[in-house]
């Protein structure tokens, strides 16, 4: 007799938006700012889809698929949002790729969630700053009054930015700390 499989389920918490009410006299970008303001008091640390926004925020009865063009175009709104979800309610919006977004809960979760990704940021700004200097010649740049300051704001601030960095241990010291460190 072959023994029955189980599977056991993982519960997910479902944000429970009957209680919210967006004011309708705001933008759609401005209304998914407050939604995620929202959220973070009454559902903190939680990621919400982004299709569960756009239902919350419009009211509708079913929620829009992923796919949708709706959907879609609210997220490449993002930047927009996290604008007025800054200027508006003073949190900063995360996103997490697979589970959604949410607005950061208060200044541990800014330094927990928020500053590594920045770091991160900074460190590849910074080595993709170092790359393309690395590949300029500036003995090939022509020494007219067109290029003069360029070649001199490379030569005398850039470069000195890039050396003062890499003598730093930048890298390493921007990371944030391991799981092993915590």
């Amino acid at each position: 007799m072959e023994k029955k499989k189980t599977t056991r389920k993982s519960k997910k918490l479902t944000v429970d938006f009957n209680g919210y009410r967006p004011p309708e006299e705001l933008a759609p970008n401005r209304r998914v700012a407050h939604c995620l303001n929202w959220a973070a008091e009454k559902f903190p640390y939680h990621y919400l889809q982004w299709n569960m926004v756009l239902k919350a925020i419009h009211g509708y009865r079913r929620l829009p698929r992923l796919d949708s063009e709706q959907v879609l175009h609210l997220k490449k709104s993002g930047a927009a949002i996290r604008k007025h979800l800054l200027k508006y309610h003073e949190r900063i919006m995360d996103s997490e790729p697979g589970m959604g977004i949410r607005a950061l809960v208060d200044d541990a979760d800014k330094l927990r969630i928020a500053m590594p990704k920045k770091a991160r940021r900074l460190i590849t700004a910074k080595n993709s700053a170092e790359e393309t200097a690395a590949h300029i010649d500036l003995a090939a740049v022509p020494d007219t009054p067109e290029y003069a300051p360029y070649k001199k704001w490379m030569a005398r601030d850039v470069g000195g930015i890039l050396k003062a960095l890499n003598r730093a241990r930048f890298d390493t010291r921007a990371l944030p700390p391991s799981r092993d460190e915590e």
